[in-house]
């Protein structure tokens, strides 16, 4: 099954703060999306103490990403073409370590 997308995930949660504010049980609205009733309570309670603007996705902390935007593509590109061999790899097994080093 895919993990839903940002938009996806604040749709559910808007979706299930609409059920429950018409009355639909919060273990219904659980098994309806998927998802556990503490889920649900926490979204009705934040909707109801900040509004929808409590409901959106907030960004992962972390690092910035190092590299621009611009350049993913063509390394993405040039590690698919080349493959791992075309960095002197012995095998076709691509790992964190080895697209790190053919980055840098």
């Amino acid at each position: 099954m895919m993990k839903p997308t940002g938009a996806a995930k604040e749709y559910r949660r808007v979706l299930a703060v609409q059920w429950a504010d018409e009355g639909v049980k919060q273990s219904v609205i659980a098994e309806r999306l998927g998802v556990t009733q503490g889920c649900v309570s926490q979204w009705v309670k934040r909707a109801h103490q900040g509004g929808k603007e409590a409901l959106k996705t907030k960004p992962f902390p972390g690092h910035p990403p190092k590299l621009p935007d611009a350049a993913v593509p063509l390394i993405l590109k040039a590690l698919e073409e080349l493959g791992p061999e075309g960095f002197g790899y012995e095998d076709q097994r691509w790992t964190t370590q080895r697209i790190a080093d053919a980055i840098a």
